[in-house]
């Protein structure tokens, strides 16, 4: 069996329209439209963030901000992408572990997989900082006794590929939120994925 370690904002839950509505509730910044708005989700989170009208010295302070006002709306407002919920279930019936590593708040990603009947599929969730993605990677290894060789990482951003690299394990890099697949490419993943479903064929 393998072991799958999901990225959770931009790969589990599209969850930056949240985001964006939270952060100018804080900021005050002129609003984007949609389309504008969905443009931003192409990004990795901390420059998308600065594109919604935040400084870059201020983006630490509001992101932490951000993620305390989302709790409460978690539950209704964020929701997974098509496919996602199903792709897990079987992952998890088929015996594979199944992590979360996020720099979101734990307690956000616990709100979500509660609300979507997920919450028993996951072995735990583990926080880490945007900046050290390896870091936490390395963690959930180490703590959970993982064999690198079956283990996956599965995330949206270039960073989280090359996270997965520095770590040791397979990085998986998916495109539903729409990163750019050239940058994707660039960061040397196992696969990439266009849909969740693609997650049940990793091993073929």
């Amino acid at each position: 069996m393998a072991t799958f370690i999901f990225d959770f904002d931009g790969t589990l839950a599209d969850s930056f329209p949240l985001v964006a509505d939270v952060t100018y509730g804080i900021t005050g910044a002129p609003r984007l439209s949609t389309e504008q708005i969905k443009s931003l989700e192409r990004l990795p989170m901390l420059k998308a963030v600065h594109g919604l009208g935040v400084p870059n010295w201020k983006l630490p302070q509001v992101m932490l901000l951000t993620r305390r006002r989302m709790t409460p709306r978690m539950a209704q407002e964020v929701q997974p992408y098509p496919g996602m919920v199903e792709v897990v279930r079987q992952l998890h019936e088929a015996g594979h572990g199944l992590f979360v590593l996020t720099s979101n708040y734990v307690r956000n990603v616990h709100a979500f997989l509660e609300a979507q009947q997920l919450a028993d599929c996951f072995e735990n969730v583990y926080h880490c900082s945007v900046f050290y993605k390896s870091i936490g990677m390395r963690r959930v290894v180490r703590k959970n006794h993982l064999d690198k060789a079956t283990c996956y990482y599965v995330g949206n951003e270039p960073g989280d590929i090359k996270g997965a690299e520095r770590t040791g394990i397979h990085g998986i890099a998916v495109t539903w939120s729409g990163q750019d697949e050239n940058a994707l490419r660039a960061a040397r993943p196992l696969k990439i994925i266009n849909t969740p479903q693609e997650l049940l064929g990793v091993f073929n």
